[in-house]
């Protein structure tokens, strides 16, 4: 700023930058490196923090809460059989049906391939997690169409249960993913 001799301002100076495209670059860098491309759900990184933080909550408010691990069962058949398209569309509507028969406060991502995860916080008891295993089978009771074809998927489920089954991320997956190979 320039000043007049009697100090006000006489005129600026100054740069300026359209910054809308850095600003476009990095909201596509965050969503690259916590949101799946193929879903738009949270990608594993931003679910383990998620998880982490429905843990530390649920710890100091004395709630329960539940981890539920999903796979869909037979989709390398499906991929392999009907083409990678049809996989990805598959796995994009298993994501809006999870989404659909869950609550908005429930966390619904996908980690990888066909395996997806769920986080259930406040959860009063752990029959309570056995009617919302009911509503995410439920998802799955209608076919899905995919390339012009009506085809019945099955999800196999695991379910851990905070404080009883673990009281960490990694043991409570790790149960979470034990039931749901059992």
């Amino acid at each position: 700023i320039e000043y007049n001799p009697d100090g006000s301002p006489a005129r600026t100076r100054g740069i300026m930058q359209d910054i809308t495209e850095l600003k476009s670059y990095q909201r596509q860098l965050h969503e690259l490196s916590f949101f799946d491309s193929l879903t738009q759900l949270p990608n594993r990184a931003l679910f383990i923090d998620r998880f982490r933080q429905a843990l530390s909550d649920a710890t100091w408010h004395q709630h329960c809460l539940g981890v539920m691990m999903l796979d869909l069962d037979r989709f390398k058949q499906i991929n392999d059989s009907l083409g990678h398209g049809v996989g990805d569309e598959l796995l994009k509507q298993t994501a809006l049906r999870l989404k659909e028969a869950l609550r908005d406060y429930d966390t619904v991502a996908r980690l990888s391939g066909d395996e997806f995860a769920i986080i259930l916080p406040e959860v009063r008891q752990a029959t309570d997690l056995g009617v919302i295993a009911g509503k995410v089978v439920k998802a799955f009771a209608h076919p899905f169409n995919l390339a012009g074809r009506s085809v019945v998927v099955t999800a196999s489920l695991g379910i851990a249960f905070f404080p009883d089954d673990g009281k960490g991320v990694d043991e409570l997956l790790q149960y979470a993913d034990a039931a749901l190979y059992h």
